[in-house]
């Protein structure tokens, strides 16, 4: 699992989620994450713009997967720190789409962040109920 992604010993961490409630099933690539609570921990590559998101599971790594980047449409800071729809504070949802059977992770670091502030993330994985 871990061979096709950076080492963890390069990745700083941007927020983590403790005891995130998963009420189905998700698949990606090889790993299955079952119902149940998982710490979600959001990771940036020092060097890389790539950002990965670590599942873990009684402090062990389920998967980590790739994400990618979603644009706000305030483009300059100023207007990023008045804009009503980037939240104040760290926030992670699920977005399913029944009909491909896809769950978008999505998490948004906030305007409050202090290493990367008004991130926007999207982590794609298949889904069952």
């Amino acid at each position: 699992m871990f061979l096709f992604c950076p080492a963890i010993a390069q990745m700083k961490k941007i927020c983590i989620f403790k005891g995130v409630e998963i009420s189905f099933k998700m698949k990606h690539d090889d790993s299955i994450i079952e119902k149940g609570k998982y710490d979600f921990e959001f990771l940036k590559h020092q060097t890389q713009l790539s950002f990965y998101l670590r599942i873990k599971k009684k402090r062990k790594a389920v998967c980590v997967i790739r994400g990618e980047e979603l644009a706000y449409k305030s483009s300059d800071y100023y207007e990023k720190s008045i804009d009503p729809n980037i939240p104040e504070q760290a926030k992670l949802k699920f977005l399913k789409n029944p009909k491909g059977g896809i769950v978008d992770i999505i998490f948004e670091s906030g305007k409050r962040a202090i290493a990367y502030p008004c991130v926007k993330l999207r982590f794609r994985m298949e889904y069952e109920e």
